[in-house]
């Protein structure tokens, strides 16, 4: 049975994602509690607002996101298997001593291999306790997917 090519590249995808999908939890769980790190007491109707942050966004008003009542941030940490966002460190670290939820993301290219993006985004990142499960950002960049 000769498979199409877009069927192929939906199982190429799925098994990509899969493995840094578990790859970025193992380790994420062995370094954090294995309970969720965001309880919810009373549950309101409102939403909880986040942000993501990366070298885009400049140098961060910490002040203006406590007013506009922010909850998370999500912070840009690799791309690829060589880069490290420029504000990563600074926004890691501010995000902890601001009281912020905080996770991190990887920028997903998908000319790279998939393992070494995990590899690279794991050796970046020092999770901790409480920290919001890693994420991928998947975007189309030099018309791929």
């Amino acid at each position: 049975m000769k498979l199409s090519r877009p069927l192929l590249f939906i199982i190429a995808l799925v098994t990509i994602t899969a493995t840094l999908s578990s790859l970025i939890t193992q380790r994420y769980y062995s370094n954090t509690a294995k309970e969720p790190s965001l309880l919810v007491e009373n549950r309101k109707p409102e939403p909880v607002l986040g942000m993501d942050l990366s070298h885009w966004n400049g140098t961060v008003n910490w002040n203006l996101l406590e007013r506009e009542k922010l909850v998370f941030v999500f912070i840009k940490a690799t791309q690829g298997t060589g880069y490290v966002d420029t504000t990563f460190a600074t926004n890691w670290k501010a995000s902890r001593e601001n009281g912020y939820y905080r996770g991190a993301y990887h920028f997903f290219e998908p000319a790279a291999d998939p393992k070494a993006q995990a590899e690279f985004f794991l050796k970046t990142v020092d999770l901790q306790k409480g920290d919001l499960l890693p994420a991928v950002d998947v975007e189309v960049t030099n018309q791929q997917t």
